[in-house]
């Protein structure tokens, strides 16, 4: 009996190690490979990205900064980029996965951004008034003095004289806030989905992959639950606290992977290696990573939860039978 609780103890962790990459793949599956899941909350999560990436941006420049805050930017880009146009985007994409689910050959998926940036102008408009309506009067000049005009600091003057007419320098800095705002969002974005016309797209061998294992995984962890009540196969309790364990485990290690998954990527940047301008573009990729990897680690915890509540419950269920053949034990003799 020692010999066959020693194989079911491996077992039990063979078990929670291959619900692991089970767990991964599915939370893969119902989020980025699943076509519907780009109409639902991330719509949401990409709008609040879009408007944080373009304030950090352009409030961060140093002709802007001094005029504007972070949270002032916000609002001009919630003003002029609403979340309807985000939503248009997703759609649009959704609609080329979902063909390429269907088998359409497709070589990549292109979203244009164009819709986003035709607003920049807009969005410029309001930063070059706030910035020319915030330059000082010049000094009335005293009568029989020539007026002299002011001078010029990174092509704005230094003051406005009486009477002076500001369309033009306010075109300039339109322009030239206008060019540094086009410069943060692409034209469009693609996903490339094969390399040259002689391979599959890689694209649908991952849809195709994630699927297969998607089947084989759960088949193998059903395969080893059977195992382990093989191996025990009596008594009932003994089999449901096993079953219980690896259910349990399976639950606490995708727990643990999947809250890693999440704190590694912070942990490195954190590290004090690294220069200033690493380290701020490490968190600019931190940051990415967490906004993607957000999902998937959202719903591999909710599918570890699940393992792990059932677990319990069997164990549980377990523990019942034992304290129920005692009692039945004791009232027999």
């Amino acid at each position: 009996m020692k010999l066959r609780k020693a194989i079911a103890v491996l077992l039990v962790l063979i078990f929670a190690l291959i619900a692991l990459p089970a767990l991964f793949l599915k939370s893969i599956s119902v989020t980025y490979l699943n076509p519907d899941f780009y109409d639902g909350k991330i719509i949401d999560k990409s709008y609040e990205y879009i408007v944080n990436f373009i304030s950090d941006e352009v409030s961060s420049d140093e002709d802007v900064k001094g005029y504007f805050s972070k949270e002032d930017i916000a609002g001009m880009v919630k003003k002029y980029i609403p979340a309807n146009l985000v939503h248009d985007l997703a759609t649009d994409f959704t609609s080329q996965l979902k063909s390429i689910n269907d088998g359409r050959k497709q070589d990549s998926i292109v979203i244009s951004l164009m819709p986003i940036k035709d607003n920049m102008g807009s969005i410029a408009q309001d930063i070059s008034v706030k910035i020319i309506g915030s330059i000082p009067a010049c000094e009335p000049v005293a009568e029989g003095e020539e007026e002299v005009l002011p001078e010029y600091v990174d092509g704005k003057p230094a003051c406005i004289p009486a009477g002076f007419d500001t369309t033009e320098i306010l075109q300039n800095v339109k322009y030239e806030t206008e060019k540094e705002l086009n410069n943060i969002i692409p034209g469009e974005f693609t996903l490339e989905l094969s390399g040259d016309d002689s391979q599959q797209a890689t694209f649908r061998q991952m849809i195709s992959f994630v699927s297969y294992l998607q089947i084989i995984l759960p088949l193998f962890m059903l395969v080893f639950l059977l195992l382990i009540a093989l191996f025990i196969y009596s008594p009932y309790s003994l089999v449901s606290k096993f079953t219980g364990a690896a259910l349990f485990l399976a639950g606490v290690f995708g727990l643990i992977v999947s809250q890693l998954l999440s704190h590694i990527p912070s942990l490195v940047v954190t590290q004090e290696n690294f220069s200033d301008l690493l380290a701020e573009e490490l968190s600019s990729l931190t940051e990415i990573y967490s906004f993607f990897i957000g999902f998937i680690v959202e719903k591999m915890s909710i599918y570890s939860l699940y393992l792990l509540g059932i677990g319990i419950v069997i164990v549980l269920f377990g523990l019942y039978l034992h304290h129920f053949h005692e009692h039945t034990e004791e009232h027999s003799q």
